[in-house]
């Protein structure tokens, strides 16, 4: 599928199935420097392949709250899915501001829509597919006392 090289992006991803093409997936996965790309997965029998068809800048988000430390790609629904850092890791300059035992995070959410002309795939590839990013959210939530591995949320939240 990638010619015997590893796959061209970091950690989880989204897949989403076609429903005008039950061979060919859409994929979503963040690539690295706050990058997010977008691939076509094609199962033709024999014959597999991965093809990005675009590569977008996640937008910012302030530098006090750190640096991305683990994060999932979720599907909304529709056209819309969600880009959410469930883990910040804290820039050294902020640590003294953080007292221990105060167990307080924060996550960010960062909504994007998109929407995909299947019947362009196969001829313009890079101008197959546009996506929108959303204004990001950030939400604050507090964990149990101190553990390894680190405590992060887990359920759902309203965008």
């Amino acid at each position: 599928m990638c010619q015997r090289r590893p796959f061209p992006f970091w950690h989880k991803t989204l897949v989403l199935d076609l429903p005008e093409d039950d061979k060919k997936k859409l994929l979503f996965a963040y690539t690295n420097d706050q990058r997010l790309g977008v691939y076509i997965l094609s199962l033709d029998e024999n014959q597999e392949s991965i093809t990005q068809i675009g590569d977008w800048k996640i937008p910012s988000w302030p530098y006090e709250f750190g640096y991305l430390s683990a994060f999932s790609i979720v599907h909304v629904g529709g056209q819309k899915a969600c880009f959410v850092i469930t883990r910040l890791g804290v820039p050294s300059e902020y640590k003294a501001e953080y007292e221990p035992g105060t167990h307080k995070t924060w996550g960010i959410a960062i909504p994007f829509q998109f929407d995909l002309d299947i019947t362009k795939v196969d001829k313009d590839k890079k101008n197959c597919l546009t996506l929108q990013f959303m204004s990001l959210r950030i939400f604050e939530y507090h964990t149990n006392p101190s553990s390894f591995p680190e405590p992060g949320p887990v359920g759902c939240f309203v965008l």
